[in-house]
């Protein structure tokens, strides 16, 4: 607690210290940084019988877990349709011995039945693979709006509204007797037929993309930290099924996994 840059009011964002929060700190920054360089390094503890021992690295507990791509609703069961969770399952073999790799589990602590495991990296690094070819093949980056498309769409818009005032006056004439029926008639029939040409075509342009370019994204992904890649996976993967193996099967097959796409 005592070592959250948050006590000498330093605000925090992924981890990192962004600029000073808007509220009054315990300790001044000072402070704050000689107590995290005293609890930072070793110390030496006195228990209630007289002794003591030092507190050291091996003392501070292991560092945080590894953190999964698809784990949190991405991947789930193909059997039970459970989430999957990411943990670290124990392997042996004669070269390398007793050593863990990162696994994806059908888990009864997320309601799953233990249905189906599979290689968690293998499956990442498929799954990145297709995602970045999808993003490839889809072209979207053809529909971003360069600039001219949006200018085009602020003109017809413009001639949208222009279609409503001319309706309005062309009311108020004929409300004054200035047109007769027939008039009024033939130039609503005029007015409509233009609103449904300028609607037609304002239709026909490309909505604008409110993502990230996808350019930007195959750009980037070797960069982006953990959350921005689940955001991306998100946006173009509904969910990740990792269905059961074939008996024999050795290693990660990429069989067992189907994607399902936005």
């Amino acid at each position: 607690m005592l070592t959250n840059p948050t006590i000498a009011g330093l605000r925090v964002h992924r981890g990192e210290i962004v600029g000073r929060g808007n509220w009054e700190p315990i300790l001044d920054e000072v402070t704050w940084r000689q107590v995290c360089a005293r609890l930072g390094g070793n110390r030496t503890v006195t228990t209630a019988t007289g002794g003591s021992y030092t507190i050291g690295l091996k003392h501070r507990g292991k560092p945080t877990s590894r953190r999964y791509l698809l784990t949190g609703g991405i991947a789930v069961c193909g059997v039970c349709g459970a989430v999957l969770i990411g943990s670290e399952k124990q392997f042996r073999n004669k070269s390398r011995g007793v050593y863990n790799r990162p696994y994806l589990f059908c888990h009864p602590r997320n309601g799953g039945k233990g249905c189906v495991g599979i290689l968690g990296t293998e499956t990442e690094d498929f799954v990145v693979a297709e995602l970045l070819d999808e993003i490839r093949r889809r072209r979207d980056h053809e529909l971003i709006d360069d600039g001219a498309t949006g200018a085009h769409r602020d003109e017809l818009t413009s001639e949208l509204a222009g279609i409503d005032a001319q309706r309005r006056e062309l009311a108020r004439m004929w409300a004054a007797r200035q047109l007769t029926g027939v008039e009024w008639a033939e130039a609503r029939a005029g007015l409509d037929a233009e609103q449904h040409r300028l609607e037609a075509e304002l239709a026909s342009l490309p909505v604008p993309e409110e993502k990230r370019d996808p350019s930007a994204i195959l750009f980037d992904w070797p960069v982006m930290n953990l959350d921005e890649r689940r955001q991306v996976i998100r946006d173009y993967i509904t969910t990740v099924t990792v269905h059961r193996a074939q008996p024999g099967t050795k290693g990660f097959d990429r069989n067992r996994v189907s994607i399902a796409w936005r």
